[in-house]
């Protein structure tokens, strides 16, 4: 019933997910060139975080909404930049 949904229901999902999925995918391209510690550790936290989360909002609020999503992304970002930060004090 939220923007999100209404975005959604309109949209191809196997489109969607393809184009996602691509982004994805080059920017983690992207970081592994760039700074390989950095995005070594943020390939190795979106791997936990992720399944982590979704378990978590499926067992305990049957299913994602457009506010777990956001906290999801804000919370996945912090964590992230701390992990990059402490991948490059520890490599320096």
């Amino acid at each position: 019933s939220g923007l999100a949904y209404m975005f959604s229901e309109s949209s191809d999902r196997k489109t969607v997910r393809f184009v996602l999925a691509a982004e994805m995918i080059l920017c983690l391209m992207g970081m592994m060139i760039l700074s390989p510690p950095c995005g070594g550790a943020i390939l190795a936290i979106l791997a936990v975080l992720w399944p982590v989360y979704r378990h978590f909002c499926t067992r305990t609020f049957g299913g994602v909404t457009g506010d777990l999503a956001g906290f999801a992304i804000t919370g996945t970002e912090t964590i992230v930049i701390f992990a990059c930060v402490v991948a490059g004090l520890i490599l320096r």
